[in-house]
């Protein structure tokens, strides 16, 4: 059926190619006996009617958006994160283009009605839905460029709308086979580690670890992941961790001791397949997290993943984000994961108010071969003393605690409360190592 964007085929109208028909609008009849005018909607568009320059400038922005959009995605696919389209942000954002959708969607029904129809099958507005509107049947198969939808029937004469993303990530619902597809990773169930014949006591594994975290960093993911690996080899296990050592990175904005891998997705899944590894953990939520994720959900291997640190209070801090979008990024991440591994009973608390259910407990722990319990006041002073161990950050809100701190009660001794001076004299830009 053309439409706007292909007018040249109206004039076949009428002409078959092969199995093919051109037909500028026609009735379908379902399975369940329904019909519905199809037509492609275009003729219901005061613009494309009457102001054809602005229809041509229209088209010419959306051809324009369309080139950004693949570009972008790519980007996107690139770093693991799903398809995204501009073009449909941008409709659903603008108060006059919902308003004109709405005005649409109206339009289409009433001529159906007026045709002697149950509903109407229709384009244009690229928006796929399938809903109720005055009693009528409006269905829209959005496009196969942008939405990447489609508007099928099913042998019982049910219409529903497919994604294309959605079949991509499970591909298994293609099989049209008598026997049960496996389940997809959002549906199996969860369990906290692999349900393989390596998991039992006693066994060794070979374990990989994912993380856009390591040297020459000095922080507390880096320091937990050398321990952890020092550990499991001292099992007995075979581990092996992939890093931004072995990638091209760019500086992270705000934290530029942090490196950002670029373009990691073909090397991560060589990596991984090379290693073959019985247990797969993602540590971290950036670049490589994201490639070993995808590589993970494509080929159905289960893994675990981390969480380290309060991310969306972080990007709040620096940038103002609102917790609420960062969470929801959060959830898309974690959400395949067999366990979320969460360090204090607070943060697992917490993950779990913002959707977040799948949680283990992975406390950290001393070095006792390093820090020795004593009854020797080193100090040779009274107490009480606080100390606060951590990078003096923004997100680490380090400064309210020593203004908290400083207001010593008057019973104290002059020596806390010297101590307490200290604390507040040390400056807020520097880290300081007792």
């Amino acid at each position: 059926m053309p439409g706007n964007h292909d007018e040249v085929a109206r004039q076949f109208d009428g002409l078959a190619f092969g199995d093919i028909t051109v037909r500028e609008e026609t009735v379908h009849v379902t399975a369940t006996g329904k019909r519905l005018w199809v037509v492609h909607g275009d003729l219901f568009d005061g613009v494309v009617q009457h102001a054809r320059w602005l229809a041509y400038l229209g088209d010419s922005l959306y051809t324009v958006i369309l080139a950004m959009n693949r570009h972008f995605n790519r980007i996107r696919a690139r770093l693991g994160f799903p398809y995204w389209s501009l073009s449909q942000y941008l409709k659903h954002q603008v108060k006059n283009a919902v308003n004109y959708i709405s005005s649409f969607e109206h339009a289409m029904v009433d001529e159906a009605r007026r045709r002697g129809c149950d509903g109407v099958v229709c384009g244009h507005i690229h928006k796929a839905e399938i809903r109720d509107v005055n009693g009528q049947l409006y269905c829209n198969d959005g496009d196969w460029v942008e939405s990447l939808s489609a508007l099928v029937e099913t042998m019982e004469g049910e219409l529903k709308i497919v994604y294309w993303t959605t079949l991509l990530d499970a591909p298994q619902r293609l099989r049209a086979s008598a026997a049960a597809s496996p389940p997809s990773a959002a549906e199996r169930p969860r369990t906290p580690f692999p349900t393989n014949r390596l998991h039992r006591r006693g066994a060794r594994m070979k374990i990989l670890i994912v993380t856009d975290a390591w040297e020459p960093q000095v922080n507390g993911v880096v320091r937990t992941l050398k321990s952890t690996r020092r550990e499991l080899e001292a099992m007995g296990h075979t581990v092996d961790l992939l890093t931004p050592l072995e990638f091209r990175t760019v500086p992270c904005p705000t934290y530029p001791e942090i490196r950002l891998s670029l373009l990691p997705s073909a090397r991560v899944a060589k990596r991984i397949a090379d290693f073959a590894p019985d247990a797969l953990h993602i540590a971290t939520e950036g670049p490589l997290g994201l490639a070993a994720r995808r590589y993970a959900l494509g080929r159905q291997m289960p893994f675990t993943t981390a969480y380290h640190t309060r991310f969306p209070e972080y990007v709040q801090a620096r940038f103002g984000i609102p917790l609420s979008w960062t969470y929801r990024f959060l959830r898309w991440f974690h959400g395949p994961a067999q366990a979320v591994m969460a360090p204090t009973p607070v943060v697992v608390d917490d993950l779990q108010r913002y959707g977040i259910g799948h949680c283990v407990l992975w406390t950290r722990g001393v070095d006792l071969d390093v820090f020795k319990t004593q009854r020797v006041n080193v100090l040779n002073t009274a107490h009480p003393i606080f100390l606060y161990v951590g990078r003096v950050a923004v997100e680490k809100t380090s400064r309210p605690s020593w203004r908290w701190t400083c207001q010593a009660p008057n019973g104290w001794s002059a020596t806390a409360r010297r101590w307490l001076r200290c604390a507040r004299a040390i400056p807020a830009p520097t880290t300081s190592a007792c």
